[in-house]
């Protein structure tokens, strides 16, 4: 049966598995170029190898074509949800475990709506959620994982524990409850964003889950314009290599839209002013 295991941020939870499961291992991870900072920072700090895969432009998620043909030599394998997009390839999870029966699957949730139960397709080893302030459920800290069975999970310290709480415990109807409230907020903000925002420059809806994107020429000038005005958005994220050219195309051109509480419907209307005036 499915464990779960929790943290004060997701990372730490990560941590603790690969340092459980794969310390001292001489097989290298495959990870997606587009990506966390906190990631390949985490697998330093456990001591496991990893390289870089790019992503496919179809998706904006990893480029399996370039995982396929190699991925018997790797101990792993982290696939990271873009945006929150929430397809899961579990086909192709399927396809890696037969060509490499061994290897581990984590599939990263940590931009998808957060669930305390595994997938029922699920054929990776572990999920992996968080709730922390920039996620779709912000319960302003907190991350785990659903672990299947037969992997280890222990705890390993790290000198920064002394600034954390030590275990995260979980109120799954508190976090139900928040993830209603936060999901309300979010409608009424993205229907402010298509409502006024050209479907030339939107991505996919599946795409626009974690916040929403849109994907311009211009990228520098209108996030200079919306900062200028007082307002705010991102772009995540910053290739990790310089030889993915899908990666960097599209940190080059996203813009992360706000949906969370700390953005109102009046500046989101002033953000698309903004964005339809500059793109």
């Amino acid at each position: 049966m499915a464990m779960i295991a929790s943290a004060y941020r997701a990372s730490r939870v990560l941590y603790n598995f690969l340092k459980s499961n794969f310390d001292g291992g001489s097989l290298s991870w495959l990870l997606p170029a587009n990506i966390c900072d906190c990631v390949p920072e985490t697998f330093d700090a456990a001591g496991v190898r990893y390289e870089y895969v790019d992503i496919n432009p179809d998706t904006w998620c990893m480029d399996f074509a370039q995982v396929l043909d190699r991925i018997a030599n790797y101990a792993g394998l982290l696939y990271v949800h873009t945006y929150g997009v929430e397809d899961t390839p579990f086909d192709v999870f399927a396809e890696i475990k037969r060509r490499n029966p061994q290897i581990c699957i984590i599939d990263d949730r940590c931009l998808c709506a957060p669930t305390n139960q595994m997938h029922s397709e699920q054929i990776a080893d572990l999920e992996l959620y968080s709730t922390g302030s920039k996620k779709q459920v912000n319960m302003h800290g907190g991350g785990y994982a659903i672990i299947s069975d037969g992997w280890k999970y222990e705890e390993h310290p790290l000198p920064e524990d002394d600034k954390h709480p030590g275990a995260w415990e979980y109120d799954w109807e508190e976090l139900k409850t928040t993830k209603a409230v936060a999901n309300k907020h979010k409608a009424e903000i993205f229907a402010i964003y298509e409502q006024l925002l050209p479907a030339s420059i939107r991505m996919p809806e599946g795409l626009r889950q974690w916040r929403f994107n849109i994907l311009v020429k211009n990228r520098d000038e209108v996030l200079k314009a919306i900062f200028d005005a007082g307002l705010f958005a991102s772009t995540h994220y910053k290739p990790q290599a310089s030889n993915m050219p899908n990666a960097t195309y599209l940190h080059q051109h996203v813009i992360n839209l706000f949906e969370d509480e700390y953005i109102s419907i009046e500046q989101a209307k002033a953000i698309c002013a903004i964005i339809n005036e500059k793109f």
